[in-house]
């Protein structure tokens, strides 16, 4: 049984196969915009590589909501989170189609979470430091996690640090660039 993959616990899920199907039934129809997929604590060719997340109104029709191919896991019980690209729809079932590990016989994880972010709630900002230009930044708000779950939290923050430092780095490029070009007219 995979139940223990939404504890939050420390305990694995293993399964004697190198793919696997995992299915979920969520207490009312959800629209998932993000998941977090947690690495279990040993064997990281048990890790899953390749995978598809579907999701399901009536448990029969399967719609592709997410694939990853060549996904890795960096260290042990990291929880790693991938945004679903394009326009959310609200499902009652979802399914992860693993197709590939790390070449093991087995499969295994440590816990699977299905985040909602409410639409319209996110921000974006700017801010000016003495002598340099504008500087950017978005993002969404993070409901806070119980203390049990200190590792993916920890992990879901260091994530979302990287998702901002990249945006900042990215809109400070784009400003240069306009400077640039501001200049030499």
């Amino acid at each position: 049984m995979a139940h223990n993959l939404l504890d939050d616990s420390r305990d694995k899920w293993l399964a004697g196969d190198d793919t696997a199907l995992l299915d979920f039934t969520l207490a009312r129809p959800t629209t998932v915009t993000s998941y977090v997929l947690v690495s279990a604590n040993d064997f990281p060719d048990r890790d899953p590589q390749d995978w598809t997340l579907h999701g399901s109104d009536d448990g029969h029709t399967w719609t592709p909501l997410d694939s990853r191919t060549g996904e890795t896991f960096d260290r042990r019980y990291q929880a790693r989170e991938f945004t679903l690209r394009g326009t959310p729809k609200a499902h009652r079932r979802l399914r992860l189609e693993i197709t590939r590990n790390g070449g093991a016989h087995e499969i295994q994880l440590a816990q699977v979470r299905f985040l909602e972010r409410p639409v319209g709630q996110g921000f974006t900002g700017y801010y000016q430091r003495h002598d340099e230009g504008p500087i950017g930044y978005r993002g969404t708000p993070v409901a806070a996690s119980p203390l049990t779950d200190l590792p993916v939290a920890a992990s879901r923050v260091a994530s979302d640090l990287e998702t901002a430092a990249t945006s900042l780095a990215e809109t400070a490029r784009t400003l240069a660039a306009l400077a640039a070009q501001l200049r030499t007219r």
